[in-house]
C-alpha cells in the first residue's frame, strides 16, 4: 500500500511529496501544518488543557475492531507451520500499543457528531513545526485507507516498514476522519502536547458557560473559533471569535 502523498499547495509549485513531510522539498511551502483533536466537554478535557497532556489509549480500546489487523500470504514461515496461538499472542501484544489519533480538518460534521458530543464539545488545534514531534517525519503518520487488510509475507513480520503499515492502515469507510496518528509502545499513558496548541474551536451547541471555563484556563494563548451551520449547504463553517470575553 503506497504512502499517502500530496501535491504542493503553492501556486508556483506542483511538486508531489509524502503527506507526512512538513514542507515541500522543492519550494519549502508548508504541507499539512495543523492537526486537530475532537473532544467532548468534560472534566477530563479541562484537565488535558491544564496539564497540557494528551492520552494514548491502547489500540484494543479504540472503536475500530480491525485496529492493527493484517493478513499473511502464507501460514508457513521458513517451511514450518506458523503457530496460531503465538500469532494471536503477538497480535494481542501489538494491540497494547498506544495510539494518539488526530485529524486534518476542524469542520467535519461526522467528527463533531461522533467525538465531540454531537457538537457540544470542542476541537483542539495543534501546529506542526520543525521543532516538535508532530512535525517530525518519523513521529506522526497520516493513516492509509484501504478496502483490504495490509498483507505481507510471514518473513516480513520482523520488518518495521511492513509492521508500521499494519499500525497505520484502516478501512476506507473511515476515510472521512482524515486521521493522523502517533504510536507509543506503551498504551494507557499521557504525554506532553506533541505540538503547540494554537487554536480551540467550539461546537455551535456548546453552552456559553462551558466555553468560558475553557477560556479561563487558556486565556489569550490560543485563537478561538466557533462552528456555524451553513445556510444553504450541508457543511459547517469555522468562524473566528473576535472578542473571547463575549464567547
Amino acid at each position: 500500500m503506497p504512502e499517502p502523498t500530496m501535491t504542493c499547495r503553492s501556486i508556483a509549485c506542483d511538486n508531489e511529496f509524502p503527506r507526512r513531510t512538513l514542507r515541500c522539498p522543492k519550494c519549502m511551502a508548508y504541507g499539512v501544518q495543523h492537526l486537530y483533536k475532537y473532544r467532548k466537554f468534560s472534566e477530563r478535557t479541562l484537565d488535558i488543557l491544564r496539564k497540557k497532556q494528551l492520552y494514548f489509549p491502547t489500540a484494543e480500546k479504540l472503536n475500530d475492531p480491525f485496529e492493527f489487523e493484517f493478513a499473511l500470504t502464507s501460514d508457513r514461515i521458513n517451511g514450518l507451520p506458523i503457530d496460531r496461538e503465538s500469532m494471536a499472542a503477538a497480535k494481542q501484544s501489538m494491540k497494547q500499543y498506544g495510539v494518539l489519533a488526530l485529524g486534518e480538518d476542524p469542520s467535519v460534521v461526522l467528527m463533531w457528531s461522533h467525538y465531540a458530543d454531537e457538537h457540544k464539545g470542542l476541537c483542539l488545534g495543534f501546529t506542526r513545526t520543525d521543532t516538535n514531534e508532530l512535525g517530525e517525519y518519523d513521529k506522526s503518520y497520516p493513516v492509509i485507507y484501504s478496502a483490504a487488510l495490509p498483507t505481507f509475507t510471514p518473513e516480513q513480520l520482523t520488518d518495521p516498514q511492513h509492521v508500521g503499515k499494519a499500525l497505520t492502515t484502516k478501512a476506507d469507510y473511515w476515510s472521512y476522519e482524515q486521521e493522523w496518528r502517533m504510536i507509543s509502545r506503551e498504551g494507557g499513558n499521557a504525554i506532553e502536547f506533541p505540538g503547540d496548541l494554537t487554536s480551540v474551536t467550539f461546537g455551535f451547541r456548546m453552552p456559553d458557560a462551558q466555553r468560558k471555563q475553557v477560556i479561563a484556563i487558556l486565556g489569550d494563548s490560543v485563537d478561538y473559533f466557533v462552528t456555524k451551520m451553513h445556510a444553504t449547504m450541508y457543511r459547517l463553517d469555522v468562524e473566528p471569535i473576535a472578542n473571547v470575553g463575549n464567547a
